[in-house]
């Protein structure tokens, strides 16, 4: 967020929490990030990041769910995938700050995640 790294703040089932501060000008979802061809897992040449089926914004009894079909939403993400119902970021994903609009004070972000790449480690493999 502006700049900063922001963990989330809760995770389960996939489903991630972040706390985000007030007046946030740009959020992106940053993420490890890797082709599956050139790991040798698939013969994706895509740069992959993590697949994010949905996003919500909440502020108090205030929600604004965020469609990550969107044609708003399209630096450093691949194409919607509508066979799977989710879009691949290549890592660094900017959100559009229209999304934003509305927003006054600090607010949460909710991520469901619903793949992410893999990664060899001394040859181990660990999710990223």
């Amino acid at each position: 967020v502006d700049g900063r790294r922001i963990d989330a703040a809760s995770c389960a089932a996939g489903a991630y929490a972040f706390e985000l501060p007030a007046l946030a000008s740009e959020v992106r979802i940053v993420s490890r990030a890797g082709s599956p061809a050139e790991l040798g897992l698939a013969r994706d040449p895509r740069r992959l990041g993590v697949a994010l089926r949905w996003m919500v914004l909440r502020q108090g009894a205030f929600t604004r769910s965020l469609d990550v079909a969107s044609e708003m939403f399209h630096q450093g993400v691949h194409a919607f995938e509508t066979d799977n119902q989710f879009r691949w970021t290549d890592g660094d994903a900017i959100l559009p700050a229209a999304w934003f609009a509305g927003f006054n004070g600090a607010f949460s972000l909710a991520l469901r995640i619903t793949a992410m790449a893999h990664y060899p480690h001394e040859g181990k493999r660990i999710a990223a």
